[in-house]
């Protein structure tokens, strides 16, 4: 490990917040914990279990336990395939979506949400083969919370505007301009993060780049694509072979 450790003594403080934002985005499913189906569970408690292997990590970095943090590692590598392989289970329940707003997008929202977990996966990956490099690694490994926060910070979102405004038809704009809101706040704190480091090393982090741009590409693919017709294909033969 190099001097860079120094950089990353509180951000496993940081990392409470989208811990905090996901628990409370997906707050109907807590509630609904004993009613959710199994694949729900292995997703649900995956998904915190590697939130909480991201902010022991920069912990155990800044007090130097590095053979801690070594087996920590190895942990998490395991806990990532099942975020990935349970997401998948997750994403195909979108078939069955018969009722509700989602209707007229969940082949593109599955698609969106495809892509999300595949850009995750390939984060962590990426985060294992430059672990002798602290920045270019921490960056991997904090990106995988920007591909897969989204879901979390827009329902969060409807569920405050709902307590508000009571009704999806008295929202004061359409979930369209909402999602781009949402998505629009999280790269701004991308942004932040890739300025930052910048400013003070000269290095473009490329992490953040790439999770950034298909950020974009998410909400274009969920409500430009919508469900055509060639979407609507994929997604069924990928879900049904």
């Amino acid at each position: 490990m190099d001097q860079s450790i120094n950089r990353y003594s509180h951000t496993h403080l940081w990392l409470l917040i989208p811990f905090f934002i996901t628990v409370l985005g997906f707050s109907r499913y807590w509630l609904g914990f004993s009613e959710a189906p199994l694949h729900w569970h292995l997703h649900g408690l995956s998904a915190m279990t590697w939130y909480g292997v991201l902010i022991i990590q920069p912990y155990l970095i800044s007090r130097k336990k590095i053979s801690l943090l070594r087996k920590l590692g190895i942990f998490g590598v395991f806990v990532a395939g099942a975020v990935f392989i349970s997401a998948i289970q997750v994403i195909s329940g979108n078939m069955n979506i018969n009722e509700g707003p989602r209707v007229a997008i969940k082949y593109s929202t599955s698609l969106s949400e495809l892509m999300t977990m595949i850009g995750f996966a390939f984060a962590v990956l990426a985060g294992i083969y430059s672990v002798r490099k602290t920045d270019l690694h921490a960056a991997w490994m904090i990106s995988t919370v920007f591909w897969v926060l989204p879901p979390a910070t827009v329902r969060l979102m409807f569920l405050v505007l709902m307590m508000i405004y009571k009704s999806p038809e008295n929202l004061p704009l359409p979930p369209v301009i909402l999602n781009v809101l949402n998505i629009g706040l999280l790269l701004l704190i991308i942004c932040f993060l890739i300025f930052r480091h910048y400013r003070k090393q000269k290095v473009i982090l490329m992490p953040y780049v790439v999770v950034a741009f298909f950020s974009v590409l998410r909400l274009f693919i969920i409500f430009g694509l919508k469900d055509s017709l060639w979407v609507e294909s994929f997604i069924k033969r990928f879900f049904e072979s």
